[in-house]
């Protein structure tokens, strides 16, 4: 990554902008952008006037301003899917009921859930996944109702630049048919996969993914 230009992070549903922190310690050379929505504290929205590079994790590519997409020169989409069910009857049905459960009971029973879903997305590495003592269990519902039914409009996608998508072959939460889909659906994109990451593969192979990316400049 060449230095001195801001670059997006957005981070996805249940995490906020401290799921980038390795990336920040770790590369001194961008100047990182930290939009967070708020689910576990004050939210932050960011000015991204001069922002020609985003990297986005899981739902936090449909959380892109649609207006800032034409604009990007480079966008790295990490665990990330146009749409978050699979296609399939039997597996989509499977899918809705998970996160259908999760909307009856994210307002009444926010640890359980946030804890439950953090472990499935960390699996196979073990994580603890500590519940933050603040938790906007309505926004949090919000954005859950939208990634149960929102769809990524392709044609806008398109109208990035360069783009590549980067995923855990053992993603338990977005399985790796969904970035080879992205992948067939976007002309000229590239895609790299790890054979052990998880859906939090961003914190649990922050190096490796900051190293491919210097790859890309």
């Amino acid at each position: 990554m060449a230095g001195n230009r801001p670059i997006l992070l957005q981070h996805g549903w249940g995490f906020d902008s401290s799921m980038w922190k390795n990336w920040v310690h770790t590369s001194g050379d961008d100047d990182f952008i930290l939009p967070d929505r708020g689910y576990f504290g004050e939210e932050k929205i960011v000015d991204v006037a001069q922002v020609e590079m985003a990297v986005t994790h899981s739902f936090g590519l449909h959380l892109l301003p649609a207006e800032l997409i034409p604009r990007l020169k480079q966008l790295v989409i990490l665990s990330g899917f146009q749409e978050f069910h699979p296609n399939t009857p039997i597996e989509r049905t499977f899918s809705q009921r998970i996160v259908r459960y999760m909307l009856r009971n994210i307002e009444g029973d926010s640890e359980t859930v946030l804890k439950k879903f953090c472990q499935n997305c960390y699996h196979p590495d073990e994580s603890d996944c500590p519940v933050p003592p603040v938790i906007d269990a309505k926004r949090l519902h919000e954005d859950l109702v939208s990634l149960d039914c929102h769809k990524l409009d392709i044609n806008l996608l398109r109208l990035a630049g360069r783009i590549v998508i980067i995923h855990g072959m053992k993603d338990g939460i977005v399985p790796h048919n969904k970035a080879f889909q992205l992948q067939y659906s976007l002309p000229g994109s590239e895609i790299i996969t790890h054979e052990d990451g998880s859906h939090m593969i961003p914190v649990t192979h922050a190096r490796w993914c900051l190293d491919r990316m210097a790859q890309l400049s």
